[in-house]
């Protein structure tokens, strides 16, 4: 009389598909996954008290007596399974003027949204899987991660050092004998 109902989930959160049925006792239930039986899977409510990614997809049962049996209509889940980074963003010392493009790798339920942060701050605009810096100077020599966000979580990347080495801007031998050098940056 009720069949069970889809639903989505995120990974590690608890799922429970229920089914009313009417007939002559006693009644048997045996529930499916992708047609499949669950073993112990034997009672009107099946509860899946932490789902992982691999328990999406089609579930139904099967309700029997000695009169016969009957199959409830097709329930899905969907899991939504949070962020984690496959590969992280690799730190680089370069000269000034050059270009680095820092790149994240993550994996997870789309849409994915992604914001990058420069010593802790969010750099404005930059909200793709990479971050290009082109004819940097010393000003963008720092410390860079992203977080990565969908429903279901939250990933930070590990930190990338973008040092940009200094430049002599003059050297000279001062009167008494010693050399000056004076440089710009870090």
């Amino acid at each position: 009389t009720t069949h069970p109902q889809s639903q989505t989930v995120n990974e590690g959160q608890p799922a429970t598909f229920t089914v009313v049925a009417t007939g002559s006792g006693p009644l048997t239930y045996q529930w499916r996954h992708d047609g499949i039986d669950i073993p112990g899977a034997n009672a009107s409510s099946l509860t899946l008290p932490v789902v992982l990614g691999d328990d999406a997809g089609v579930y139904t049962v099967r309700v029997s007596n000695a009169g016969g049996s009957v199959t409830s209509n097709p329930a899905s889940l969907t899991v939504r399974v949070a962020p984690t980074i496959v590969s992280h963003p690799q730190g680089q010392t370069v000269d000034p003027g050059a270009s680095v493009t820092l790149t994240v790798v993550a994996d997870g339920t789309a849409p994915l949204t992604y914001q990058w942060r420069k010593n802790g701050a969010v750099v404005a605009g930059a909200t793709n899987t990479s971050l290009a810096l082109n004819a940097i100077g010393h000003a963008d020599g720092g410390s860079y991660n992203v977080t990565i966000q969908n429903q279901a979580g939250l990933a930070v990347s590990q930190s990338a050092s973008v040092i940009v080495r200094p430049v002599i801007t003059s050297f000279q031998r001062l009167p008494d004998g010693r050399f000056q050098i004076i440089y710009s940056g870090t």
